[in-house]
Formats: structure tokens, C-alpha cells, sequence
């Protein structure tokens, strides 16, 4: 346990800005707002918010959606975090050619492994979970000043895509650990190409020699990537038709594939020559 919790501090130092970088963003974001609101405060004064005649405006909905989208919003900062930090942990110290040091370690491969998974996923969902409840806290009390109490339905709204961020993660992280672990180069780019690869021989066999509907890996990882935000449809992204939506079968048929590509990942990163 000594031993995990040590690289996972190693981890920590030797990434620590890339994996803030969300915070950064929504700290930035915060302040650039708040700015802003103070000029228009200053510059025009203050306002009333009207909605039409009663009926027209649907306050709960509306502040569900907003919170829902700025989870969202940040998740996928997270997500964007989770997918460079899983190339960089695996590929860094080849890069800057400190690799065999590294392994010469008393630690087995799986520890090693098993902690750059740990930073690049779980870690960052957890900045992710955080920086989402302080962000719909935020939100809530900007409405409450203009007369809506969203703090309830805020904080459920807000963390209703968890899940949905949680199994996209996991899909597409998981797609970047096998690449990264196969190609110490570029791998993102390799990744990208064989992608569009793959979809230019699909086309080809469907169109040319007729060849029956196919399966488009490509098509499935942008999916993946937009699902969180396709729950907004769901009657305001009401949080049990999100988690419906989430725990479907193909959902978890994605996230079992992942596992085994995490483990084809490891043994292809097991049998590669240090340098």
C-alpha cells in the first residue's frame, strides 16, 4: 500500500498541473464572469428578469438544464484532462528518456500501471465531482438572488451526468491507453487516422460492393463522447431518466470492452523494450 501511495505522489508531482487544469478553467471562468456581471452592474444597473405571462417560463426546467449543462460542461473537461493525462503517464518517461530508470524500481508493472490509471481516471472524476457541486452551489445562488430556489434540484441535476461522464471515460480512455501503450509516438494521431481508416474501407465495402450495414467504430466513440449531453432531451435531465439511460445494456457492454481493452493495453505495454 506504501509503495501505490508513492506513486501516486510521484504521479501527482510530476503531472500536477495537467491535472488541474480543469480547476483552472472553471476558476478562470468564475472570475471572468464575475467580472463581467460586476461591469454590467456598474454600466446599466440593476434589473428585473421577466419571463412572459405565467405559464410561458419553466423555471424548474430551465434551471435543471443549467445545471445539468454546466456539469456537463465541466465533465468534459475532465474527460479532455483524463484522456491527455492517460497518454502522458504511459509515454512521458520515454520521452524524456528516464523509462528504464523508472522500471528498475522495486514495483511490479501491474502497481505502476495500476497508479496511472487511478490519477488518470478515478482522480479526475473525483476534481470532477467536486468542482461540479461547487459550480451548481454557485449557480443556485445566482438564481436565488433573482428569486429561484434551485439549490435542490440543482445539485441533483448536477450530478445526474456523473454517470453518464463516468462510462465515457472510461470507453475512450481506455481506446487511448491501448494506442498509447502500443505507439510511444503520437499516438493520438495514430489513433485518430486508424479511426478514419476505418470508416473510409466501411464506406467503401457498403457502397461498392454492397456489402451489408457495419459497424462504425468511428460513428461509436463520437457517440460516446456526445452522450452526455444527448440526456438533455430527457424532460429537462431528470436525473432517474439519466440513470436509466446510463445503466442500459449497450452501456455496459461498452464499459466491459474497455476493461478488456485496459488488459490488452498492459500486456502490450509489458512486452515492449525499454529504452
Amino acid at each position: 500500500m506504501k509503495q501505490f501511495k508513492a506513486l501516486l505522489i510521484k504521479e501527482w508531482h510530476t503531472h500536477k498541473f495537467n491535472f488541474l487544469i480543469p480547476s483552472f478553467v472553471l476558476g478562470a471562468f468564475l472570475v471572468l464572469a464575475t467580472l463581467i456581471s460586476i461591469y454590467g452592474r456598474i454600466r446599466y444597473g440593476g434589473s428585473v428578469l421577466t419571463f412572459g405571462t405565467e405559464g410561458e417560463f419553466n423555471a424548474v426546467m430551465v434551471l435543471r438544464n443549467l445545471h445539468y449543462v454546466l456539469a456537463a460542461i465541466v465533465g468534459y473537461f475532465g474527460l479532455a484532462t483524463s484522456l491527455q493525462l492517460t497518454d502522458t503517464l504511459l509515454n512521458s518517461d520515454y520521452q524524456k528518456k528516464c523509462e528504464i530508470m523508472h522500471h528498475s524500481q522495486p514495483v511490479s508493472l501491474v502497481k505502476m500501471l495500476a497508479a496511472k490509471f487511478v490519477f488518470s481516471v478515478p482522480m479526475v472524476l473525483v476534481q470532477y465531482l467536486i468542482l461540479t457541486v461547487i459550480s451548481s452551489l454557485i449557480l443556485s445562488a445566482v438564481s436565488a438572488y433573482f428569486g429561484f430556489n434551485s439549490w435542490g434540484i440543482g445539485l441533483k441535476a448536477a450530478l445526474s451526468p456523473f454517470f453518464l461522464i463516468f462510462i465515457a471515460t472510461m470507453v475512450l480512455s481506455s481506446l487511448v491507453s491501448l494506442f498509447a501503450s502500443v505507439f510511444r509516438k503520437q499516438s493520438t494521431l495514430k489513433l485518430i487516422l486508424t479511426l478514419i481508416l476505418i470508416e473510409a474501407l466501411r464506406l467503401v465495402l457498403m457502397r461498392v460492393w454492397g456489402a451489408p450495414e457495419i459497424f462504425s467504430p468511428l460513428s461509436y466513440y463520437v457517440k460516446t463522447f456526445t452522450m452526455p449531453f444527448e440526456a438533455i432531451s430527457f424532460q429537462g435531465a431528470q436525473a432517474s431518466l439519466v440513470l436509466e439511460n446510463a445503466f442500459n445494456q449497450k452501456n455496459l457492454i461498452s464499459l466491459a470492452v474497455s476493461v478488456l481493452m485496459y488488459i490488452a493495453g498492459y500486456f502490450f505495454y509489458k512486452r515492449r523494450e525499454l529504452s
